[in-house]
Parts: structure tokens; C-alpha cells; sequence
């Protein structure tokens, strides 16, 4: 297996620095909230580059739905960041956002 230099190492996992959860959140919250029907949330998402689908049902009988895009940073580095809706009666109850998740080279 070959070694990546230290140096691009760091470089990519840096890329995704200006992709932190905080940033994403503060983001989500000025297009969706807790509270909103849920297609206007996810069109809101969508408008945002987002791609949103349904996911299963949990075992409490709550509606997921999974919302997701990629962002390619700096030097070789993309990141997938996700929003969880927690949907009931088409209202979005919980608005979940995960850490990125970033892979380079």
C-alpha cells in the first residue's frame, strides 16, 4: 500500500473544516424548522441543493425523511452532509444534522 505524503493527509482533512456541523446547522435553520409542513421543508432543501427521500418508518411509527448533498472542497475533498426531518400528521417535529461525513483522495 502506498503512503500519502503528511502533508496532503492534512490538506484533506482540513477541506472539509469550513463544512462543520455548527455551519451546516445554522444553515438548515434559515430553511426549514420544527414546526413547518413537511413539503415546504423539503422544498426549501431542495432549493438548497438537497436531495431529500423518505426513509422507513421507525419503530414508533415516525416518518423519516432523509435529506442529502455533496460539496466538493479544496484539493480533492468532497463531504456529504445530511438532515434528518422528523415528520408526524406532515409537520416536521425534529430537524436532526449530523456531523459531515468527508473522504479525499
Amino acid at each position: 500500500m502506498r503512503r500519502l505524503p503528511l502533508w496532503m493527509m492534512c490538506v484533506s482533512l482540513s477541506a472539509c473544516a469550513s463544512d462543520s456541523r455548527s455551519d451546516l446547522a445554522r444553515e438548515v435553520r434559515e430553511l426549514a424548522d420544527a414546526g413547518m409542513a413537511s413539503a415546504e421543508a423539503q422544498g426549501a432543501l431542495r432549493h438548497a441543493g438537497f436531495r431529500c427521500r423518505q426513509q422507513p418508518r421507525d419503530e414508533g411509527g415516525m416518518e423519516t425523511i432523509l435529506c442529502n448533498r455533496e460539496r466538493s472542497h479544496r484539493l480533492f475533498a468532497t463531504c456529504v452532509q445530511n438532515v434528518y426531518l422528523t415528520v408526524s400528521d406532515d409537520r416536521v417535529e425534529r430537524l436532526d444534522v449530523p456531523d459531515p461525513s468527508c473522504a479525499g483522495m
